[in-house]
C-alpha cells in the first residue's frame, strides 16, 4: 500500500489493495473518519486539525495495515 502526500494538507490518497474498510484515528484514539471504501479522489483531511493520525486499512483477505500520517 502506497500512502502520499505525508505530510498531507488537503487530501491523503491512497493505492493498493483491494479495501473492505478504512479508519482515520486523531491521537486522542477517536475515529475521525470511517469508509468502506477508499475515495477515487483521497480522503479530505483540510478540516482536521495539524497532528498525528492513524491510518487503518482492513484489506479483503482479513490483513490489517497501520500507517501513520502528519497532516500540517
Amino acid at each position: 500500500m502506497t500512502f502520499y502526500p505525508n505530510p498531507v494538507r488537503d487530501l491523503l490518497k491512497i493505492k493498493g489493495a483491494a479495501v473492505e474498510k478504512v479508519q482515520l484515528i486523531n491521537n486522542a484514539g477517536q475515529v475521525v473518519y470511517s469508509s468502506d471504501n477508499i475515495p477515487t479522489e483521497g480522503i479530505e483531511m483540510s478540516n482536521l486539525s495539524v497532528g498525528v493520525y492513524l491510518v487503518k486499512i482492513l484489506i479483503t483477505d482479513g490483513s490489517l495495515t497501520t500507517k501513520k500520517i502528519v497532516k500540517q
